[in-house]
């Protein structure tokens, strides 16, 4: 998955979409997917990747109100943050989400959404209780002193929560 970058994509000869327009990169993408940061997502309904439809497509929401808009089902997922105090980006704070209207939001969008910003492993089970799809890990893991063990511990949370 492209997150940044997506120049980059000229290399691996996919279509990237430039100032709203989809520009030919080429045809021998190893990528999976592109992200678009929310600067430069395609307008609603996201289209297939022109030349290049197997690519997943992800973007990034940051207000409640864009998980009313119907992104079509070429948008394979989304991620909602930040969800709580980001722990990698200094002073990125929580977006405030009222709970009762997060879940609301969550049950009626029709993207699978994954809850990032400030994600640990004991707030992996408040994400899924939420009706996120899943969660995004950053700063847990970058920023623990012992990386191997928040990964674990972040795998027996996710499994917890999918044996629930």
């Amino acid at each position: 998955m492209l997150h940044q970058h997506h120049e980059l994509a000229r290399d691996y000869d996919v279509m990237v979409c430039e100032g709203g327009r989809w520009v030919h990169a080429t045809d021998q993408a190893e990528l999976q997917g592109l992200h678009y940061p929310e600067r430069v997502r395609p307008p609603a309904p996201l289209q297939p990747v022109p030349h290049s439809p197997h690519l997943l497509q992800s973007t990034s929401f940051h207000s409640l109100q864009q998980l009313e808009v119907d992104w079509g089902p070429d948008l394979n997922y989304a991620f909602l943050s930040p969800i709580y105090d980001s722990i990698s980006k200094k002073g990125y704070s929580a977006a405030g989400f009222d709970p009762v209207e997060l879940s609301l939001a969550l049950s009626g969008c029709k993207t699978p959404l994954v809850a990032l910003g400030g994600i640990t492993a004991e707030r992996v089970g408040a994400a899924a209780d939420a009706g996120f799809d899943g969660v995004a890990v950053l700063g847990a893991v970058w920023q623990s002193d012992h990386p191997e063990r928040a990964v674990e511990n972040l795998l027996q949370a996710c499994s917890a929560c999918a044996e629930a």
